[in-house]
């Protein structure tokens, strides 16, 4: 993780100097997506347990 955070301080740098806070960077093996987004509401879970898995 101290990788990570090494290389992700001059993105998020670069993000919080040149954009808005409603922007974010997805970065992936073969592409960086700058997106922003326009809205967002928050919708809060049942308090029942949701269950995921993997195969």
């Amino acid at each position: 993780m101290d990788e990570l955070e090494v290389l992700s301080k001059p993105i998020v740098e670069y993000l919080r100097k040149n954009y808005n806070p409603h922007v974010v960077i997805v970065i992936t093996y073969d592409n960086v997506l700058v997106s922003e987004n326009t809205m967002s509401i928050p919708i809060k879970l049942s308090d029942s347990a949701v269950t995921v898995n993997f195969v």
